[in-house]
C-alpha cells in the first residue's frame, strides 16, 4: 500500500483505496501468533485465534461498501481525510496503535513464561539465549511507538512530515521481519523445548508409575 502511494497510483486508479486499509491492524495480531506458535511449539491453528483478527474483519465488512459503491472521487476525497467516512481511517488508526501496545505487552508475557519454564527444567539455562527475540520486541515497540507519534502529529494536529516517512516505517518492518525470520530458524531447536519437556514429563511419570 505505502508502495502503491509512493508512486502515486492510488491517484491513478482510485478504486483501489480501501483494498489494502485494513492491513496495519494484521500486523501485530500476526506477529504475536508468530511468537506464540514458535515458541509454544504448536503446529496447528486453532479457531480461537482467529479473534485476533475480529477488528480487522469489522473493518473490512465496514469499508466493504466503500469499496464497492463510492466513486472515485469520493474514494480520493477519504483519501485526503474529507468526506463522512473520514472518521473511519483515524478509528482504524487508533486502533492499530492500542494492538500495538496491547500485542507487544502479550509478546513480553509469552517470553517471561517460556523463560521460567526453560530455567526451571534445565540446568544449563544459560545456553538458552533469548535476549534476541526480548530485543527484537523492543524494537518493534519502538517502531510502533514513533509510527503512533507520527500519526498523532498528523491526525490531531496537521504536521505533514513528508510521504517518505511511511516508506521508512514500512522499510524498518521488513527488516525486523526479516530478522524474526533469521533468528527463529536459527533457533528452531529452542522453540521446541517446550513441547520436549512435556514429552518427557510424561514419559518420567509413565516409568514411575510402573515402578
Amino acid at each position: 500500500a505505502v508502495h502503491l502511494n509512493y508512486l502515486g497510483l492510488w491517484k491513478v486508479y482510485p478504486h483501489l483505496f480501501g483494498t489494502t486499509a485494513i492491513f496495519p491492524l494484521l500486523h501485530a495480531p500476526f506477529l504475536f501468533l508468530y511468537i506464540s506458535y514458535s515458541l509454544n511449539g504448536k503446529q496447528q491453528f486453532y479457531l480461537k485465534d482467529l479473534l485476533h483478527f475480529l477488528p480487522a474483519g469489522l473493518s473490512y465488512i465496514y469499508i466493504f461498501r466503500i469499496i464497492l459503491f463510492y466513486s472515485a472521487e469520493e474514494k480520493m476525497s477519504l483519501d485526503n481525510g474529507q468526506g463522512d467516512d473520514a472518521w473511519f481511517i483515524s478509528s482504524v488508526l487508533v486502533v492499530m496503535i492500542v494492538s500495538a501496545v496491547v500485542y507487544v505487552i502479550l509478546s513480553f508475557r509469552r517470553l517471561k513464561q517460556y523463560q521460567k519454564i526453560v530455567q526451571s527444567n534445565f540446568s544449563h539455562s544459560e545456553n538458552v539465549n533469548m535476549e534476541w527475540l526480548q530485543y527484537w520486541i523492543m524494537g518493534i515497540a519502538a517502531v510502533f511507538s514513533v509510527v503512533a507519534v507520527v500519526i498523532i502529529l498528523r491526525q490531531g494536529f496537521g504536521v505533514q512530515l513528508g510521504k517518505n516517512i511511511d516508506a521508512i516505517f514500512y522499510c524498518m518492518f521488513i527488516l525486523l521481519i526479516i530478522l524474526l525470520g533469521y533468528f527463529g530458524i536459527n533457533q528452531h531447536g529452542i522453540f521446541a523445548i517446550k513441547k520436549n519437556i512435556l514429552v518427557t514429563k510424561q514419559v518420567e511419570s509413565y516409568i514411575n508409575s510402573n515402578i
